[in-house]
């Protein structure tokens, strides 16, 4: 044999892929669990909704309001919203949505976040890890035993090692002197060794209202519509997780209307209208009125996205591109009026 060629391949850790699996599984083995706390909170949530006046739930009758609404957040489509302008002002010749981990790159050796100024790097990314680890409902449940050589799945204590970014104190300022009229980038830079940016999570958000212009028109009014499948698997929370303190508030596709518990109350009012009312409501911008959905796995655009609605006037270079792009990847192209 070649002194260049060897049997054996360099390990070096678990995929992506394999780490974001066996997250979401004991996440959604912990979440399906019954508990009766939650039960109680979910039936006073609703007794007390303004919006549900009159309507005498005691005992069980809150479990068809429930079942109601529960169904109709989980027929309610997955979308993240985009502006027209920074996607298709060019062709977009990407064919993967990468989240923002992964766009990040590296720096001496270690990971890092770019912020934004929505999102502050430092707080961005200790607020992602607190909602996808810290005092998580059923984190602690006894694994189940594996036999004979199979590993079994990863606890949250393992996975933590390589999906937590762990920002270090201080945010880092980076000036580029090619275009000193730009702003300057703000990095976190990350403390774990261990950490794969490919495991975090993509953002989303479920248009439990059926708005127009997606789920939030705070990040754009065009949106991406994610296939159905990517619903079963995903992670849901009451609102923006830049605010939301920890990830005992997390909630699994089957048991969606539980969010209801943890809304505060201008979200319960639009859930009800909206999921048991059957109203369909107005576009907005408002982080208390979105219901976040975390999707831990690739999201390449072939395939897995369902459509794009665009914010765009017909034949405009923004309209033109999107065909090019939606064409490319299989994606059906919806064209909607601007934010009224």
């Amino acid at each position: 044999m070649p002194a260049s060629q060897t049997l054996w391949k360099k390990v070096t850790g678990p995929s992506a892929g394999l780490v974001q699996q066996h997250y979401v599984e004991g996440r959604v083995e912990a979440l399906y669990r019954r508990n009766r706390s939650l039960e109680k909170q979910v039936a006073q949530a609703l007794a007390s909704a303004p919006a549900l006046a009159g309507m005498k739930l005691g005992g069980d009758k809150w479990i068809p309001v429930y079942e109601t609404i529960n169904r109709n957040l989980q027929a309610a489509s997955l979308t993240i919203n985009f502006s027209a302008d920074s996607w298709f002002t060019t062709e977009n010749n990407y064919s993967t949505y990468a989240q923002a981990y992964s766009r990040s790159g590296r720096h001496a050796g270690q990971a890092q976040l770019l912020g934004d100024p929505k999102n502050p790097p430092v707080i961005r990314a200790n607020a992602d890890d607190r909602v996808t680890f810290d005092n998580l409902v059923g984190a602690k449940a006894p694994q189940v035993p594996q036999r004979g050589l199979m590993p079994g799945r990863q606890g949250v204590d393992r996975v933590r090692e390589q999906m937590a970014f762990r920002a270090g104190p201080n945010t880092r300022t980076v000036a580029d002197p090619a275009q000193p009229s730009q702003p300057d980038k703000k990095y976190a830079d990350s403390t774990n060794s261990r950490f794969n940016a490919d495991s975090k999570q993509v953002f989303a958000a479920l248009n439990y209202g059926r708005r127009f212009h997606g789920s939030t028109c705070d990040y754009g009014s065009s949106h991406l519509v994610l296939h159905p499948k990517f619903k079963v698997n995903a992670l849901y929370y009451p609102g923006d997780t830049f605010y939301i303190p920890d990830g005992s508030m997390q909630a699994a596709f089957h048991v969606l209307g539980s969010l209801v518990a943890w809304a505060k109350p201008v979200m319960l009012d639009a859930i009800i209208k909206s999921c048991y009312s059957n109203n369909v409501l107005p576009d907005t911008s408002d982080e208390k009125l979105l219901l976040e959905g975390h999707v831990f796995s690739e999201l390449t655009f072939a395939g897995n996205i369902s459509e794009v609605v665009l914010d765009a006037r017909h034949g405009s270079i923004q309209h033109q591109n999107a065909r090019k792009f939606c064409a490319k990847h299989g994606i059906k192209l919806v064209l909607v009026g601007p934010v009224s």
